[in-house]
């Protein structure tokens, strides 16, 4: 059970990383979630605080689940923060050569955090561009 349930998660997590990147939103609602994972809302993953969330489950399953959460829903400085604590709880997550294994994602993260910090300030300036 425990193998079927894990290779479950497994295929889930597979799927919706898919469907993030290909710009799609499956809405996973009516299955249900194994009770400590987390919850959907309107095929995106309900993290509630990040740093709860990491202090609860590790690095390797707080940095999958983030790309998997709205956009609206992630707060920048909460995020930041975890990406700190992670940092110095790991000091080789950005490592050259033989880095950790959560490397990408730590490094996905760090871009969706870039991308909610500076994203209007960008569409700011590309419309005074415009203007002008």
């Amino acid at each position: 059970l425990a193998v079927r349930l894990l290779f479950a998660i497994q295929l889930y997590h597979q799927v919706q990383v898919c469907a993030f990147f290909m710009g799609y939103s499956i809405d996973f609602s009516r299955f249900s979630t194994p009770t400590g994972v987390g919850s959907l809302s309107n095929g995106n993953f309900k993290m509630g605080n990040i740093m709860d969330y990491y202090n609860t489950h590790g690095l390797s399953q707080t940095l999958s689940k983030i790309p998997l959460i709205a956009p609206e829903d992630i707060e920048p400085d909460s995020l930041v923060q975890f990406l700190n604590k992670a940092l110095e709880d790991y000091p080789d997550l950005l490592a050259v050569g033989k880095g950790h294994q959560s490397r990408s994602q730590f490094k996905k993260c760090i871009s969706i955090w870039d991308w909610l910090k500076y994203s209007n300030a960008a569409k700011n300036q590309m419309n005074i561009l415009k203007e002008n």
